[in-house]
């Protein structure tokens, strides 16, 4: 029959795996290669073919992996003609042979974890290949760094399940098994036995959406306190949280219940502002109240007034990262924040002022637009311009209606500086074109201005990253020449602001005529399509005021556009925060974080509020070399990675009159910097006596030794025959593999399993 493993594929918390695996029956090549004669095992060759060879030739080739108890395994694998010499030997599987029977019985494994071309049927084996790789999330909840059975000290947490510890392995039921600001998964099933309920830390927003009312928690404190709400209704501020010092009695018998039972209060501290459902605050002044071993509840009667309704009870509780050994700060959550400073605002100036009302309006228009270009406030601003016409491409007039020509600017992007032209070089272009335009009968071809100018933005925002784009048009308010379909029109605006967030504006010039007729309301179709809402609409025909209207509408738009760019960003995670952990960068250069504003002399970041942050503020100094340059500036919570131990299960099933004999095991790591994965296994004949069986070591994964390849070179594969103690251990049915991953030591990279394999046989038994 064929193997069907069982993978559970794991998610922010550990998970375990359980395989069992069966075998099916196949001809397959032996180990010395095809031509060996059946009945009578070849000695498999030990080294790569040499000699001469023809270009892209393929010869099989392999290696002796080694011998236990009668059982032969050796690699089996490719060799490749290159350069009129066979390469090394590649991409082969494993071969097993029972010396003791009469014959062989050679097999080949798949990549995928299910067995083919089998002659032998001891032969079984796992190829552990999860998708994208196997890397510790960074943070992690309490239950990750500490086994919640049994605290520190003594303290039995008698509230807590959770079907990742032993012993017993019993799953949580709900979030009051859990505690910690941590929630119970269900679905997660784990240990040996498969049994279901993990415990696992909410992330950022997260909340019980079956709850209709609001329900606090503690998030597991370093230097903060942080009071969270995971029900479904808003959490009225003012909470009390009193904080216990260790050994008080409520760590030994109370701890998950809801009975608060004795204990010294070191102090006590309260929610500050209601909290929405999902949402965390830090809490000011609670990380004063943390010193050593503690354990702390949130909303408790027994402590004293107020008390508000809530889901549950059970889940209040916390302890100090300290009571729980922890090495670091858990109330950690990842966080990543792009704020974009380059602004591109493409402006498009119709000139088409063919009757005297409107070349009256052209003037007083420019005007408004050149004085927007000189004004200060429009430093930072990624300015294009062109009119109507055929310059700088012909097609953009009544007759040609050239979508391509319409979208390509006479001067192209560049960033306006708070200089004064000609010391702004982009400034003294924009001027001149202005300057030098005057108005002309060329028509204005509505549906190409508008697809030509969205499509050129859209381009420039995907050739540059992104930020954000815009197209500005400044229009006689009428509409004629060629298409004049506004639902089609609109519908490249509105594809546009879909597919690549490029807003239309429109500000337009009244038009006297009453044989152009009404056109406000299409334009603020073409606009609100656009993401705008509706077309700045100038009612008048009065020179003076047509100049201001321009420069005004422009000015809002700057400011829409989101400049100048604030020096001051509101953080999305605040109350998790690690401040050493924290990272600010411009174009991927790490700025200096300074201790406030009184020290940034030199530039760089700092914390509106170092207890309690709410935002990351840039220095002035920092602020306007930014404005200035452009780019991107990232704000990065790098929750710091903790060594974590990732567990799995193998079943052995073998026939009756056989026996269980590990073989080998092989892996593929990437092991950043000074991080390693050290592997080790155990081994039980009954699953309840694997918790307390014996660890060995098999072997260490870090850079420059990341893989240990069943090709070899010696040592690897890893001998599990030899590293159990060979028999009896060798021959027992359940064996457990454990992964322990240790980060850098700055805490900012971890390692990754790309792949294993563990393989095992089923001699005769004696």
């Amino acid at each position: 029959m064929n193997r069907a493993p069982s993978l559970i594929k794991p998610s922010r918390g550990w998970l375990w795996l359980a395989l069992a695996g069966a075998a099916g029956i196949a001809l397959a090549a032996a180990c010395g290669g095809p031509d060996s004669p059946h009945g009578a095992p070849a000695a498999p060759p030990s080294v790569e073919p040499a000699g001469p060879c023809t270009e892209g030739a393929t010869k099989t080739c392999g290696k002796t992996i080694g011998e236990h108890s009668g059982v032969l395994s050796c690699f089996q694998g490719e060799s490749t003609c290159t350069g009129g010499k066979w390469g090394p030997c590649e991409g082969g599987t494993i071969a097993n042979y029972y010396t003791g029977h009469s014959g062989f019985y050679p097999m080949a494994l798949s990549d995928a974890g299910s067995c083919n071309d089998i002659c032998d049927p001891s032969c079984m084996n796992w190829d552990e290949l999860p998708d994208g790789g196997m890397t510790p999330p960074p943070g992690g909840g309490a239950f990750a760094g500490a086994n919640p059975e049994l605290l520190p000290g003594g303290f039995t947490n008698k509230g807590v399940k959770d079907c990742n510890h032993p012993p017993g392995y019993e799953g949580c039921t709900g979030p009051g098994d859990c505690q910690f600001d941590h929630y119970c998964d269900k679905t997660t099933c784990c240990g040996p036995d498969m049994n279901c309920g993990m415990c696992k830390p909410y992330g950022m927003g997260e909340y019980d959406k079956t709850s209709v009312l609001p329900n606090y928690t503690l998030a597991v404190p370093c230097t903060k306190i942080i009071a969270c709400n995971r029900g479904g209704a808003v959490a009225p501020a003012g909470a009390k949280v009193t904080v216990l010092n260790g050994n008080s009695k409520q760590m030994q018998e109370n701890l998950g219940l809801c009975a608060a039972g004795e204990g010294t209060i070191a102090g006590q501290v309260y929610t500050p502002t209601p909290l929405n459902p999902g949402e965390c605050q830090c809490i000011p002044g609670g990380g004063k109240l943390l010193k050593g071993t503690q354990s702390m509840v949130i909303n408790f009667a027994d402590y004293a007034p107020p008390l508000f309704a809530e889901t549950l009870c059970e889940d209040n509780w916390s302890v100090s990262a300290e009571t729980l050994g922890l090495p670091d700060c858990e109330s950690c959550r990842y966080s990543y924040q792009k704020i974009s400073f380059d602004v591109t605002a493409y402006v498009f100036h119709d000139k088409s002022m063919v009757s005297d009302s409107t070349q009256k309006l052209f003037a007083p228009a420019k005007a408004g637009l050149r004085a927007f270009v000189q004004e200060a406030a429009s430093e930072g601003l990624n300015a294009a311009l062109r009119f109507t016409g055929d310059d700088p491409a012909a097609g953009c007039n009544y007759s040609a209606c050239d979508a391509t020509a319409c979208g390509t600017p006479k001067v192209g992007p560049a960033r306006l500086t708070a200089a004064a032209a000609p010391g702004d070089a982009q400034e003294e272009k924009l001027i001149t074109l202005i300057d030098a335009t005057v108005a002309q009968g060329v028509g204005r071809p509505y549906r190409a201005i508008v697809e030509g100018t969205t499509s050129w933005a859209s381009a420039y925002s995907k050739a540059n990253l992104g930020g954000t784009e815009a197209v500005i048009w400044i229009l006689a308010a009428s509409l004629y020449g060629c298409e004049t379909d506004i639902a089609l029109i609109a519908k490249f605006a509105a594809d546009a602001l879909k597919n690549d967030g490029i807003k239309t504006h429109i500000i337009a010039l009244q038009n006297p005529l009453a044989s152009d007729g009404p056109v406000q309301a299409d334009l603020d179709k073409i606009a609100a399509a656009g993401g705008t809402t509706a077309a700045r609409y100038l009612s008048t025909s009065d020179a003076a005021t047509a100049q201001a209207f321009v420069l005004k509408s422009l000015q809002d738009i700057r400011t829409e556009l989101g400049i100048p760019k604030p020096c001051s960003f509101k953080l999305d995670s605040a109350p998790f925060l690690v401040g050493e952990m924290m990272a600010v960068r411009h174009n991927g250069v790490n700025l200096v974080k300074v201790a406030d504003a009184t020290a940034c002399n030199a530039g760089g970041w700092y914390f509106d509020n170092n207890e309690c942050p709410t935002a990351v503020i840039l220095c002035p100094n920092t602020c306007s070399g930014i404005r200035t340059v452009g780019g991107n500036v990232e704000i990065i919570a790098n929750c710091p990675y903790y060594p974590r131990t990732l567990t799995f299960y193998y079943t052995a099933e073998c026939p009756p009159g056989t026996q269980v004999q590990w073989g080998y095991m092989s892996w593929d790591t990437a092991c950043p910097g000074d991080s390693n994965v050290t592997f080790s296994v155990k081994t039980a004949f009954v699953v309840e006596d694997l918790p307390t069986a014996t660890l060995v070591k098999l072997g260490t994964a870090k850079l420059g030794a990341e893989d240990c390849l069943m090709s070899g070179p010696a040592p690897c594969p890893a001998d599990l025959y030899t590293a159990l103690g060979k028999e009896p251990q060798a021959n027992a049915k359940y064996l457990q593999l454990d992964m322990y991953i240790v980060p850098t030591k700055d805490k900012l990279q971890t390692a990754t399993i790309n792949e294993w394999e563990i393989t095992y046989s089923c001699p005769p038994a004696e």
